[in-house]
């Protein structure tokens, strides 16, 4: 019985403690393109991935999320123009500074962290990739989309109508310690389950 009763406060609480993760979407509101493409006209249409170079780049602000473990992101992009198969890669920018032009223009992009095929199935959805754990340096994250040399295809910005932006699904859990009245309800469970035991003996 005490073994069974330990075991239940012990799910209990972990249950408590798993209970402080959440699952957030974060939608882009900044466009940025590298390689001298930043004020390209097909830029305004749709995010340009394609060629030798060409890449997509979306800013997200990620203010709120300072001091928290991002255990699993997605990023989502909105397939819209062509429809050519090609491998695209989603990987994080590695200038995360953006500023608050609507297009400005990035130097590098970190490594390929995912790769999805875009073919004629997917024009017109959103397509996922995923991004794994993320470690925030900054308050502001980028993710860029780049054609893995097969191809070239299409993403909606943000500064074409806005419908189908991009966006970042994030399970966060807080970097916080166990509360007082958590810990307090732990002492007092596992205190009434010893006078149990106890009294039984007795």
């Amino acid at each position: 019985m005490f073994k069974s009763l330990i075991s239940a406060l012990i799910v209990s609480i972990a249950t408590l403690s798993g209970a402080q993760a959440e699952v957030i979407r974060i939608d882009t509101n900044q466009d940025a393109t590298i390689d001298g493409y930043s004020n390209h006209y097909f830029n305004t249409g749709y995010r340009w991935v394609g060629g030798t170079g060409y890449f997509s780049i979306f800013g997200f602000d990620t203010t709120a999320l300072q001091g928290k473990t991002i255990t699993a992101a997605t990023f989502s992009a909105f397939h819209n123009y062509t429809a050519g198969a090609a491998t695209i890669g989603a990987a994080i920018g590695s200038n995360n500074s953006w500023n608050a032009q609507t297009v400005i223009s990035y130097t590098g992009v970190g490594a390929i962290l995912d790769t999805e095929v875009t073919d004629q199935s997917t024009l017109n959805t959103f397509q996922n990739w995923n991004l794994g754990p993320l470690t925030l340096t900054g308050n502001y994250l980028t993710v860029a989309l780049t054609d893995m040399g097969n191809g070239w295809n299409d993403y909606e910005p943000v500064v074409y109508t806005g419908a189908n932006n991009a966006f970042l699904t994030l399970t966060v859990a807080d970097n916080k310690v166990p509360e007082p009245a958590t810990l307090g309800l732990l002492g007092l469970g596992l205190a009434g389950a010893a006078f149990a035991r106890r009294r039984r003996r007795a």
